[in-house]
C-alpha cells in the first residue's frame, strides 16, 4: 500500500503524522537547561499530565517534564471517544470481580466526562468537541451473551439505550455520548497552564530518579529536578518497572487507517469481543482502527495494516494516513491509579479508554496531592491484590519471553531499555521493541520509551 504522508516540523525522522498532528500548533520548546527545585514534579505531558497540572495549578508548586512535546504520545494515537458505552468492559470487570465494581467504574467514567466537559465549557476551548451516538455490536454467541449483560446493567444505572435492529447480531447505541480533537483540546490547555506561569518543559526526557531522605531526584538533560512528589504521567514508566507493570498487564497494538470520506457522520462504533472493530468521523475523515492483538504475538505490520483495510473496505486511494498504537491493558480492566511509593503517583493501563480514564486520574491523584477524598481512589489503588491477576501471570510471563527471545525478522538492533531485539516496521518506517513497545528511527534514535536513550 502507498499512502499520502506529510509531515510537521516537530515529528521525529521516521515518525508517522496521525490525524491529530494536522491540528498541533507550533510554539516555543523549552527544555529543562539548569537545576530545578519543586513540590510537584509531573513526568508526562499528555491528557493526563496536563489534566493533573490544571487540577493543580492554583494550588502546588508544579513542574511539568515531557520528553519529547506536549501530546506526542499515546494522546496522538488516540480515536478520542467519551462515552460510558465501552464495548463490553463492565462485562469483563464482573468476571473478574462482581457487578458493584463494574457500577462504580461506570460512576468513574460518567464522573471523568462531566470534568471534561466542565473544563472544555468553562474554558471555552475550542477542540470539536460534540455529541456522537456511540454503538457496540457483537456477532457471536459469547459476545452477544456479554453484551446484553452489558446493556442490562447500563439501562439499571439510567442509560437510555436503544437496541438497532440487524440482520446479524444484536446492536446498541447510546446518544449521550462524545468525540473530540485532544490536541486542539491540549493546545489550549498550555496556553491556560502557561498563563498561569506553570513551567512546562519539553524535549527533556527523563532518564534516572532517585530517592534522597524525603523527596527525589530526576535526572534529565544533565540536570537534576529536585520535588517532594513525583506524578508518572507517563504510558509505560520504567522507573517503576519491576514493582508493578510486567507481571499485571500487557500491551495491545492497534493499527489506525484514516480516509477521506464522504460520509460525515456523528456516529461511532465498536464490535464486542475480538477482532476489535471500531470507527468513528472527523470532519470529512474516517478514522478505522483494527487487528489489535497482544503485542508479544504478531510482528507482521504490513499484513496487520492492510487487514484494516479489507475489513473496513476502503479505498487505497482514499487512504491519507496509516499508523498504530499501543495500549497497556490491565488483567482485572481497572486503570492503575494512585500511590505506589512514599509521595510517588502512578497513572496508566487505562484499557484503551483513555479519554475518560486521564481526566478521571488527573482528578484522583491531584486530589490525594491536596488531602481530598476521592471516591474512587480504592478502586484504582494500583496495589490492590485479586486472585484473576495471579491467574494470568503464567500467560504474561510466556508472553515476555516470547517477545524477549524472538527469532524471526530481528533486527541487528537491540532496545537498551531491556536487551530485547528490535523488529522493523515497515508501515511506519521505524524500529520497535515487541517487548515493551519502545520505538526509534531507522538510525537508532529514540522516539519513545519506556527506554531512555537511543539503540546503539
Amino acid at each position: 500500500m502507498k499512502f499520502k504522508i506529510c509531515y510537521l516540523s516537530h515529528t521525529n525522522i521516521g515518525d508517522f503524522m496521525s490525524i491529530w498532528d494536522k491540528s498541533y500548533r507550533e510554539h516555543e520548546v523549552i527544555k529543562v537547561s539548569k537545576n530545578i527545585t519543586c513540590d510537584v514534579l509531573i513526568i508526562g505531558a499528555g491528557m493526563t499530565g496536563m489534566n493533573t497540572a490544571y487540577f493543580l495549578s492554583d494550588k502546588a508548586d508544579i513542574c511539568l517534564v515531557e520528553a519529547r512535546q506536549y501530546g506526542m504520545g499515546i494522546t496522538r494515537n488516540t480515536t478520542a471517544k467519551v462515552t460510558v458505552f465501552q464495548d463490553i468492559i463492565y462485562s469483563k470487570i464482573m468476571d473478574k470481580y462482581n457487578s458493584l465494581v463494574a457500577t462504580n467504574y461506570f460512576h468513574s467514567q460518567k464522573e471523568a466526562i462531566t470534568f471534561l466537559r466542565k473544563i472544555i465549557e468553562s474554558e471555552k476551548i475550542s477542540c470539536d468537541f460534540e455529541r456522537s451516538t456511540a454503538y457496540v455490536f457483537a456477532t457471536k454467541n459469547n459476545d452477544i451473551f456479554k453484551l446484553n449483560r452489558e446493556v442490562k446493567l447500563l439501562k439499571q444505572l439510567g442509560c437510555d439505550i436503544q437496541n438497532i435492529r440487524t440482520e446479524i447480531g444484536v446492536c446498541y447505541g447510546l446518544e449521550e455520548s462524545f468525540v473530540f480533537n485532544p490536541i486542539k483540546y491540549l493546545n489550549e490547555l498550555y496556553d491556560i497552564l502557561k498563563m498561569k506561569n506553570i513551567p512546562i518543559y519539553e524535549n527533556s526526557p527523563i532518564t534516572k530518579i532517585e530517592r534522597d531522605n524525603d523527596h527525589y531526584i530526576a535526572h534529565v538533560n544533565g540536570y537534576k529536578i529536585t520535588s517532594n512528589k513525583i506524578v508518572l504521567a507517563c504510558h509505560y514508566p520504567f522507573f517503576v518497572l519491576g514493582y508493578i507493570l510486567p507481571i499485571r498487564s500487557y500491551l495491545e497494538k492497534s493499527h489506525i487507517i484514516v480516509s477521506e470520506s464522504d460520509n460525515i457522520s456523528k456516529i461511532n462504533y465498536i464490535s464486542a469481543g475480538m477482532p476489535i472493530m471500531s470507527s468513528r468521523y472527523y470532519k470529512n475523515f474516517k478514522i478505522s482502527l483494527g487487528k489489535s492483538h497482544n503485542l508479544a504475538f504478531s510482528f507482521d505490520d504490513k499484513k496487520n495494516s492492510s487487514k484494516v483495510t479489507d475489513t473496513f473496505d476502503l479505498e487505497e486511494s482514499s487512504i491519507i494516513d496509516c499508523y498504530s498504537n499501543v495500549d497497556l491493558i490491565t488483567f482485572d480492566y481497572l486503570p492503575f491509579i494512585g500511590k505506589i511509593k512514599p509521595n510517588m503517583f502512578i497513572a496508566t493501563g487505562y484499557n484503551t479508554w483513555g479519554m475518560t480514564n486521564s481526566v478521571l486520574a488527573a482528578k484522583i491523584i491531584s486530589d490525594m496531592l491536596l488531602d481530598r477524598e476521592n471516591t474512587y481512589r480504592r478502586l484504582f489503588d494500583p496495589k490492590r491484590l485479586n486472585i484473576n491477576l495471579l491467574k494470568c501471570l503464567p500467560r504474561n510471563i510466556f508472553s515476555q519471553l516470547k517477545s524477549y527471545f524472538h527469532i524471526s525478522k530481528l533486527s541487528p538492533k537491540t532496545c537498551p531499555h531491556m536487551g530485547c531485539k528490535l523488529i522493523y516496521n515497515p508501515i511506519e518506517d521505524i524500529y520497535e521493541c515487541p517487548c515493551h513497545s519502545s520505538r526509534f528511527s531507522k538510525d537508532g534514535k529514540l522516539l519513545k520509551g519506556p527506554a531512555t536513550k537511543d539503540c546503539e
